[in-house]
Formats: structure tokens, sequence, C-alpha cells
């Protein structure tokens, strides 16, 4: 007799259900262009970084991560900033640099603290 658990499928059906955003968002990434940096493209590239995260695409979600990140940094975007320095904590802690994401996590509450809802 096999158990069923629905728990164990549950991350197959969340990246089921992921994979129309990620399509989504690299065709938002692809049409907004890099240059000139845009609030839009840091928009766009730190929520294509959480979705891959939530996936369990952690260096993707880094990559998407770093670009939201210098965008925001080279803009002064202060909201998408705070996303992209949370995106890039957890992708630090994923790979085992504790240290480096509790401070990329600290960074953003730092920022998060700063923006008004």
């Amino acid at each position: 007799m096999a158990l069923h658990c629905p728990a164990a499928e549950a991350p197959r059906d969340v990246v089921r259900e992921l994979e129309p955003r990620f399509k989504a968002f690299g065709e938002a990434v692809r049409l907004i262009p890099a240059d000139p940096p845009s609030n839009e493209r840091a928009q766009v590239l730190a929520s294509y970084a959480e979705t891959l995260f939530d996936a369990g695409r952690s260096e993707e979600a880094r990559v998407a991560g770093e670009g939201a990140l210098a965008t925001a940094r080279r803009l002064g975007a202060e909201r998408e900033l705070g996303r992209a320095l949370m995106v890039a904590g957890l992708t630090q802690a994923a790979r085992g640099t504790f240290n480096a994401g509790i401070a990329f996590l600290q960074a953003a509450c730092r920022v998060a603290g700063g923006v008004a809802p």
C-alpha cells in the first residue's frame, strides 16, 4: 500500500503554477530596456527574482536580483532597492553564505524602514 502525502506534492504544484509567471517576467525583462535604467525594469527584475527564489531556483534568482539591485542603486529607487536587497539576502543564505545573507537582509530592513507604505 502506497501512502499519499499531498504536502509532498505541493512543491511540484507550486512550480507548475509559477511557470506562466516565469514566462511573463522573462518577456517583460526582454521588453524593458536596460538602458536607460528605469524603475519599471528594477521592479520587474525584483519580482522575477522573488518568483525564481520561491520556486527554488536560487542561482537564477541571484542573477535577476543582482540586476534589480544594480538598477535600483543607480536610480536611487528605494522601494526596489529594498526588495532587491531582500532577494540578495535570501539567495546568499541559500548558498550557505549566512553572514552575507544577514547583512543584505539587515540592509533591506533599513531601507524598508525609510520607505513609506
